[in-house]
């Protein structure tokens, strides 16, 4: 399902998360983040807060566009382009 993890779980800054991600992501990739659920392991979420922050900011006015797993499979679908292309 997805292509680049930022291998948050595990990560000791912001900046480790931001620099993992930046080497991957060129475009229509599916980023996998975690959202806290290792707490018990001692990971800090605001660390990936902040990476998503600044990479969504820098990829933003690269004009990249970010949208939901959902969305994109919707767009991608064979059912959306038949839609698309009976009108």
């Amino acid at each position: 399902m997805w292509r680049v993890s930022g291998c948050d779980w595990k990560a000791t800054s912001s900046t480790q998360i931001e620099e993992r991600l930046s080497d991957a992501i060129e475009g229509g990739e599916v980023i996998l983040l975690h959202d806290g659920g290792h707490r018990h392991l001692g990971v800090n979420r605001e660390f990936t807060v902040s990476a998503v922050d600044r990479l969504v900011t820098r990829y933003k006015s690269q004009g990249l566009e970010f949208v939901t797993v959902t969305g994109m499979m919707e767009a991608r679908s064979p059912v959306s382009v038949q839609s698309a292309t009976r009108r």
